[in-house]
């Protein structure tokens, strides 16, 4: 088990994938470049983790089991995108913040726009 493990990305393009079977707050700061944060399936994150993204298109792709996870999509005008393979993965909370004109939800089979 990782237990508050901290990510800082710093690349031009950063892949962070979390594969671990338990991972306890979890926190992933992005940076510039475009990052894609990657929760595996079979993997689950418990406790409070936050996934704050920085600038540029970012993706966080949920397959694995989330309880508790704040994504903040950055303050940007870059098209982000949040998916999530079964909503059933997410067992207690799931907030999105700066979720902008450009960004996209996928929610199992649906798309959700910030016009939604």
């Amino acid at each position: 088990m990782l237990s508050k493990c901290k990510i800082q990305a710093a690349g031009k393009e950063n892949k962070i994938t979390l594969s671990s079977e338990i991972a306890h707050s979890t926190k992933i700061t992005g940076d510039k470049g475009k990052d894609t944060v990657y929760i595996t399936e079979g993997s689950t994150l418990t406790g409070s983790s936050t996934a704050s993204l920085g600038s540029n298109a970012d993706q966080v792709i949920i397959d694995g089991i989330i309880h508790k996870l704040k994504i903040n999509n950055g303050s940007d005008n870059s098209k982000d995108m949040i998916k999530i393979g079964n909503s059933e993965n997410i067992k207690n909370k799931l907030t999105i913040s700066n979720f902008g004109k450009d960004d996209r939800l996928i929610l199992e089979d649906s798309v959700f726009l910030y016009s939604d």
